[in-house]
């Protein structure tokens, strides 16, 4: 492997401007048309996402290979990993954004240590917590980069859609120091290269040659990701092992192609990612930041540094006026170098270096400054606005305070305005749609400006310059000026009506994308001469449209999910249609972009009406309708099989006239498991002799598959769903004073089985002889499902979480119930605070709706299986399934009544309940219909004194059997 370069002092930081949400409003004028922007970055698409949605996914692929200890010996990936979740809760906070991260390292195999969790400041020690553990994590035999992003496309899969059914802003952080490479060893084998010899240098490179194909083969996992709406930002540790590390690879796949080394997929447009190379920790912070301000130009200055005192020739320069409200500043030169800030009066701030007593209160012209050394070299300083004017020019300096003044100094200035650009409307757009005035044929819309808050600013209250630019963005992410000239708008536009041209734009989804340029105001600096303001160069934020058909053709839905397959054959899924007009889809094969590997042939069509010309969906005008689609693969694979297939239409008023749109399709293919040759092949191992390690395996997951003896505080709560809120007697979902109070008992020591209110928990090992087990519901005729991914496993599903079961929730459903009614059980740990304790309910009230609705949904596969090492689900080497260790059902292949490898412990255990727990095998859980066991605690449910209400009734409705709903 060779050595690269150092990653450019120019990785970017951002000039912070915010992000765009929707309001209401509009007519006028319209806008002048300007040159179309230039192809954005990744992180830049990324950013824009988010600031459009609101809501996104940044998943921590963290490399764990034993090379790390001469590439990365001092933890920089895990100190810039800290940074970064720092700086994203801090900015997330500020801006109102719900972006949760997930953490997993990788190597031979993809484990998820953190499943998605809201990044907030609440939140941010508890997940620096979780990446600190992959300071020493530096054992791994391998660097498989198709297993690990196939994971992580699937485990990104999981999650639910965006604003509108819009595919969800979603990014993967990835950071090795290695190239797909394996040790060669006897015994080693991969699934993508069958029979291949590996304990050979010759076998080796035929496996990573096989891999690397399925990576980037046409439709391969690459397109597969790309396809799916997911970024890639890429970095390259470069430390000082004995072998440089060659990661062209790696750029091809990140980034598209690599210089003299091709192509790598099909899909290149929007850009699919960023790749970096890091060669210390200072830069690795650089390469980070570019994360955790999503949505903004990256900004960079370099200068030298003055001797002694603060000079004039040294300075990093910004200007501020009163429409700035925060500023955030990323700076680095060499460890005795002292950083100075310097207002417009010319008042100076020493910031005390790393060696140096730290101080908690510093201010500069009545404006709060707060300070960390990230590394000896490199240093974050904030500034809050003070209650007074803080306009001018401010500057970073930094001093030789004994020497000579020689030396390089870096910054990046991030600016806050507190605006964001936002639609100020809700009327729906068609095609076709001219300016001209006109009923049917003009749009009135409204584009402005929003503080934090989300209420309505004006324009003119900003000091400095201001332009709002509007354009289309189609899928694919590349603006057609011919079909959409991009407009701007002009400070005094901004916030009024106008009516944009759509005569040449087709129906379907596109983002709309509203790009804010602001700078400060001009000013003069000390001496009296003019100083130019500082331009906050930001990104179009991104908001999810769909433009509908022309007057008179029925409208279409632009997306369908087939959902999840296991087996070739036939899906089906209902396309909604609403009139007037008449709709059909005729078979045909789909235009593909993610092909998983042997899938085969493909075809799309309608199932019966719709199915033609002839037999087409006619519906009057404003009529709701669906047709039921098709989906045929001819093998069985695995992957996303995404692409697009034709829905022709016709109005009343023309039937002549044939209009066709592009659906978008999706289906997450799962291979099943083979049961006769996995029996075989087990068998065949145990009378061989071989099946011993794996035994031995199998046996101690089972011994450390155990919850732990930690203190747990648990609460069982009816609540309902109206409108999308989490109601608790009739109020929005809150926590009370007498909740999360009374311990469980049972946890004096490690158990394998636990009854929280009113269900059972027991500890599993899962198909694969690796990694950790996990804690499932016992099963019963109730539908459960937890805070984690997965949610649940098997069928009906039942809620699946880890281990270490404290500080999450689940929710229960009966059957019977009407579909909006539940039960949640928060589980806490004992040392938790009310802060963590309110983060929990939150998350419980955010994400309980949509999970709610997938448990009582009735789809196959809606609860999606989990992480590879955990169980069935993603990187099982058995194959995915959210059933239990052997075969189908939970039977157990060596003794009645359990679904486990050791011991006839009953249910779904793994060993009997007198090894722990705190029920007893005579008291399992109620039978459907009829009532539970008591809780084994007191105030299981705590709506209030005294004493509290009974647990729900399981088994028939909650009105019937007294809940207080």
């Amino acid at each position: 492997m060779s050595r690269l370069r150092r990653v450019c002092a120019a990785v970017a930081l951002y000039a912070v401007v915010t992000l765009g949400i929707l309001g209401v409003g509009g007519m006028g004028p319209i806008a002048t048309a300007v040159p179309p922007p230039a192809a954005a970055s990744a992180i830049t698409n990324y950013g824009a996402c988010i600031a459009g949605q609101g809501t996104g996914d940044l998943l921590l692929m963290i490399d764990e290979s034993a090379s790390l200890r001469q590439s990365d010996p001092g933890g920089a990936r895990v100190t810039a990993a800290k940074y970064l979740i720092d700086r994203l809760a801090s900015y997330a906070d500020r801006n109102h954004l719900a972006v949760d991260v997930a953490i997993a390292g990788f190597s031979t195999d993809f484990t998820v240590d953190r499943g998605w969790t809201p990044v907030t400041p609440q939140n941010a020690d508890d997940l620096k917590a979780v990446v600190d553990r992959f300071a020493n994590r530096v054992d791994g035999n391998d660097t498989d980069y198709l297993t690990a992003l196939e994971a992580a496309r699937a485990y990104l899969a999981q999650r639910p859609h965006g604003t509108g059914n819009a595919p969800r802003c979603q990014a993967i952080g990835w950071f090795t120091d290695g190239a797909f490479d394996f040790q060669n060893r006897s015994g080693l084998s991969v699934p993508y290269a069958p029979g291949v010899d590996m304990s050979t240098e010759a076998g080796v490179a035929e496996a990573v040659s096989l891999g690397a194909n399925q990576i980037c083969r046409p439709g391969g996992v690459a397109d597969q990701i790309r396809s799916s709406g997911i970024v890639i930002f890429g970095v390259g540790l470069v430390g000082g092992g004995a072998q440089t590390p060659n990661f062209t690879d790696m750029r091809r796949i990140v980034e598209g192609s690599a210089a003299g080394a091709g192509d790598c997929g099909a899909v290149k447009s929007p850009k699919p990612g960023d790749f970096h190379e890091a060669s210390d920790i200072d830069q690795l912070l650089f390469a980070f930041d570019q994360l955790s301000t999503p949505g903004q130009q990256p900004t960079v200055h370099d200068t030298g540094v003055c001797a002694g005192t603060v000079c004039d020739t040294a300075r990093h320069n910004f200007t501020l006026d009163d429409s700035i409200d925060f500023v955030d500043l990323l700076a680095k030169s060499d460890p005795s170098l002292v950083p100075y800030l310097v207002s417009p009066a010319n008042e100076q701030l020493r910031i005390p270096i790393q060696n140096e007593p730290h101080v908690d209160q510093l201010t500069i012209a009545g404006a709060g400054v707060t300070y960390k050394w990230e590394t000896a070299d490199t240093v974050r300083i904030s500034l809050s606005k003070p209650n007074a004017p803080w306009s001018g020019q401010w500057a970073l300096t930094f001093v030789d305070e004994g020497g000579a003044g020689t030396g390089v100094s870096q910054s990046s200035i991030s600016l806050e305005a507190g605006v964001r650009p936002a639609r100020l409307d809700q009327a729906a757009l068609a095609a076709g749609q001219t300016p001209a005035p006109g009923p049917s044929q003009s749009q009135e819309l409204k584009f402005g400006l929003v503080d934090r808050g989300g209420q309505t600013k004006d324009s003119s209250s900003l000091l400095g310059e201001v332009s709002l630019t509007i354009d289309l963005v189609p899928p694919g992410g590349v603006p057609d000026p011919a079909k959409f000239a991009p407009v701007v708008l002009s400070k005094a536009e901004i916030g009024q009506p106008l009516r944009l041209d759509l005569s040449r734009v087709t129906a379907g989804h596109y983002d709309m994308a509203l790009g804010l340029k602001l700078s400060t105001a001009p000013t003069v600096d000390s001496a009296g001469a003019a100083v130019p303001g500082t331009e906050l160069v930001t990104v179009p934020i991104r908001l999810p449209i769909d433009i509908g058909p022309a007057v008179g053709y029925p409208t279409i839905a632009t997306a369908l999910d087939f959902g999840q397959s296991s087996r070739a054959g036939t899906v089906t899924a209902k396309l909604p249609v609403t009139g007037p007009g008449c709709v059909w889809i005729e078979k045909a094969t789909p235009d593909l972009s993610g092909n998983p590997a042997g899938v085969g042939a493909v075809t799309v069509g309608a199932q019966r009406d719709g199915s033609s010309r002839e037999k087409c969906l006619n519906l009057d005008d404003g009529k709701n309708g669906t047709i039921d689609v098709e989906l045929t693969t001819e093998n069985e694979a695995k992957g996303a099989l995404t692409g697009t297939f034709v829905v022709s239409s016709v109005s009343n008023d023309a039937p002549d006239k044939v209009v066709n749109q592009n659906v978008n399709l999706t289906l997450e293919l799962t291979k099943s498991l083979d049961t006769q040759t996995f029996w075989l092949t087990l068998l065949l191992a145990l009378l061989l002799g071989p099946g011993l390690p794996l035994l031995l395996l199998y046996a101690a997951k089972w011994l450390t598959a155990r919850i732990p003896a930690q203190p747990l505080l648990a609460v069982e709560i009816p609540v309902m769903i109206d409108a999308g809120t989490v109601l608790r007697d009739g109020e929005p979902f809150a926590l009370r004073e007498r909740d999360l109070v009374d311990p469980v008992p049972g946890l004096h020591k490690p158990t394998r089985r636990l009854r929280v209110g009113s269900i059972e928990l027991a500890t599993h090992i899962g198909r694969s002889p690796f990694g950790s087990g996990y804690v499932a519901a016992q099963k019963t005729m109730l539908l459960s499902a937890s805070s984690e991914t997965p949610a649940s496993i098997g069928s009906p599903p039942r809620a699946r979480l880890p281990l270490a079961i404290h500080n999450k929730w689940i929710v229960v459903s009966d059957p019977s119930w009407a579909p909006d009614r539940a039960a949640v059980i928060l589980m806490t740990s004992g040392m938790t605070d009310q802060t963590q304790r309110d983060a929990i309910a939150g998350d419980l009230a955010r994400r309980l709706p949509a999970l709610l609705a997938e448990l009582r949904s009735g789809t196959p596969g809606s609860i999606p299986a989990g992480p590879a090492g955990a169980g069935p689900g993603i990187g099982d080497p058995f194959g995915p399934g959210g059933g239990d260790p052997f075969g189908p059902g939970g039977s157990d292949p060596f003794g009645p009544g359990g679904s486990d490898l050791f011991g006839p412990g009953g249910g779904d255990s793994h060993a009997p309940a007198s090894t722990g727990g705190s029920v007893p095998p005579s008291a399992p859980p109620a039978p459907f219909g009829g009532p539970p066991p008591p809780p084994q605690y007191s105030g299981a449910r705590s709506d209030g004194p005294p004493p509290p209400p009974p647990p729900p009734q399981y088994g028939g409705s909650p009105d019937q059997q007294g809940n207080q709903w």
